[in-house]
């Protein structure tokens, strides 16, 4: 067996963890109409959100890989990489309520990259002082 390993940096990105990825496959399949069964089911209870919290969600809905063709279906650039070992956190901690702070091991990991360079309509991502 072969295996790679390679370094990654992003200077700025939105990190889909679990949590964000359910919330996106339940968008589209409300969108479609199409909310499975199981899953209607615990919404009608308002328990969706503890189910969320607890990883305990039927029908794939914490698959980053789910959330990651839901947003390349809506042409919004996407990148993952597979087997993910590594920490993924906020670069400026002290200006957010809630920084991100998580260690991944062979995890599925997928994120929306920032736009880092100028656009004749709007600036770019501009990093703190």
């Amino acid at each position: 067996m072969c295996m790679n390993t390679y370094g990654l940096s992003e200077k700025a990105a939105f990190f889909v963890d679990a949590y964000a990825a359910v919330y996106i496959a339940l968008s589209t399949n409300r969108s479609c109409n199409e909310i499975p069964v199981q899953i209607q089911e615990i919404i009608d209870a308002s328990s969706f959100d503890a189910y969320v919290w607890e990883g305990k969600l039927p029908c794939g809905y914490i698959d980053p890989s789910e959330a990651q063709e839901v947003l390349e279906s809506l042409s919004i650039e996407v990148c993952h990489c597979s087997e993910f070992e590594g920490e993924v956190e906020t670069s400026f901690p002290e200006k957010t309520d809630d920084p991100i702070d998580v260690l991944l091991n062979d995890d599925y990991l997928v994120y929306i990259p920032c736009e880092g360079s100028p656009s004749l309509f709007k600036g770019s991502y501009q990093a703190p002082p």
